[in-house]
């Protein structure tokens, strides 16, 4: 079943939806159009264990056992294009926002990256009733991720500020990566986010065990203000 262009966390809700058996990325995330890769899901939505990575690249690697699938490929199967699998993406992620007379009166900037969100993210701020200022949504199969979107929030930093917008969204090319800038055209990075998101739903009592879950990316600053200042 073909889906795409999509955003990547596109996939595994059409994987379940679907009842697929698993599903297939083709990203390079946020790097250039000269590279490509592929992520791979199971049909719960999650990503595949790392020993089934290291299964494929195996068989990858084996010359004979590769030809002997991809000959096999010739003669089974089909290949069908969902035609409303955006819409079918757009209409889940309004469905979650709570409050959106709220949003609607916020004045937005998007920053596509040229890449997999430029066109469904617009429509759905659009769709709620925001006023959206969208840039870097003109994909030409060269310049996505090309010193735009979450990897270089420069314009999108002079664009909230030209516009008076509200808030700021980067997104980087297949759109699972964010960041943000305020009013003020100052970066909310992904641990101000996630902090952000942890003291709302804290106030909420919806901050299931008190725990929030990072990377190894996230800082010390943010460790410390998650125990101090929210006590998580």
């Amino acid at each position: 079943i073909l889906v795409g262009p999509l955003p990547t966390p596109a996939l595994p809700l059409l994987i379940k939806s679907l009842r697929a058996d698993m599903g297939v990325m083709i990203t390079a995330s946020h790097n250039t159009y000269e590279y490509n890769g592929l992520k791979f899901f199971d049909a719960t939505g999650m990503k595949i264990t790392r020993s089934l990575e290291n299964k494929i690249e195996n068989i990858i690697s084996n010359r004979s056992k590769y030809n002997q699938i991809v000959n096999l490929s010739y003669q089974c199967g089909k290949a069908i294009r969902l035609k409303d699998a955006q819409g079918r993406y757009s209409e889940y992620l309004k469905s979650t926002l709570k409050n959106k007379e709220k949003i609607k009166k916020l004045k937005i900037v998007l920053d596509c990256a040229n890449g997999a969100t430029y066109h469904i993210a617009p429509n759905i701020f659009w769709e709620i009733g925001c006023e959206v200022f969208t840039i870097n949504n003109v994909p030409n199969g060269q310049n996505i991720n090309d010193n735009c979107g979450a990897i270089n929030i420069k314009e999108l930093s002079k664009t909230v500020n030209k516009e008076k917008a509200d808030i700021g969204f980067a997104f980087d090319g297949d759109g699972d990566r964010l960041i943000a800038v305020d009013e003020k055209s100052q970066e909310i990075d992904g641990d101000k986010l996630i902090a952000l998101f942890a003291k709302n739903l804290l106030k909420l009592k919806k901050l299931n065990k008190k725990t929030v879950v990072t990377t190894v990316m996230s800082n010390l600053g943010f460790e410390k203000y998650l125990k101090n200042k929210l006590g998580i």
